[in-house]
């Protein structure tokens, strides 16, 4: 037992005298959604630093802060039409109740922290490929929703309003958490293009949909 523990410590030992840390640059771009919803695309971006510790050539760990900006849209919402005195409006002919189409899109800002757990592949040098996952959290710091062709309302709200994304008439939850693939290729230990996947666990609000974004990412090791 001895023997062994002792064996454990020299390789412990190893690792650190081998690893390597290097702080991180990272910007990204692609597109957002839900899933578990009937959403549509929105453009989506991050950008912020990190930190990689390499426990040896093909392994290391690589927490980061993100600010990210996601969102997603539902072009075709059914809402319930009203006259001006807050009454329903039913068709003259068939008496069939009337309905509108909304128009929905909603900015969500987070500041995200992601946890990579990397491995590499050395091609041939200076040439990789790097593969990552690990899970992340994140809180909503801001944004806006915006409605368009709500019949269900009254006055210039028919037409166009904003609200909080995260306020009280909105509902959405300011935690998320989920996890982040990435594939990547490495250039010299320098430069990393990926493309990466976020999936949310976590309801964004009561009505339910999980966060869910794709996006080519640019890694600079300072």
């Amino acid at each position: 037992m001895k023997r062994l523990l002792f064996a454990a410590l020299l390789a412990v030992f190893a690792l650190a005298t081998q690893a390597q840390e290097h702080f991180l640059f990272r910007l990204g771009g692609g597109v957002s959604s839900h899933y578990g919803l009937h959403s549509k695309n929105m453009n989506a971006f991050c950008v912020g630093l990190g930190y990689e510790y390499e426990f040896s050539q093909k392994w290391s760990v690589s927490p980061s802060v993100l600010y990210f900006a996601r969102g997603w849209k539902e072009p075709d919402k059914t809402v319930p039409a009203r006259d001006d005195n807050g009454d329903f409006v039913y068709d003259e002919n068939d008496g069939h109740q009337i309905f509108g189409k909304k128009g929905v899109k909603s900015h969500s800002n987070y500041v995200q922290v992601p946890v990579m757990f990397n491995y590499y592949i050395h091609l041939k040098s200076p040439h990789y490929v790097s593969l990552s996952a690990g899970p992340y959290v994140a809180y909503g710091v801001g944004g806006k929703t915006e409605t368009y062709g709500d019949t269900d309302r009254f006055g210039a709200e028919r037409l166009y309003y904003e609200q909080d994304t995260f306020g009280d008439e909105v509902d959405a939850r300011r935690f998320d958490a989920g996890v982040s693939l990435a594939v990547g290729y490495e250039y010299n230990r320098n430069i990393n293009l990926a493309f990466n996947a976020d999936f949310g666990l976590l309801k964004v609000s009561k009505a339910g949909g999980k966060n869910k974004c794709f996006y080519l990412s640019f890694m600079y090791r300072l």
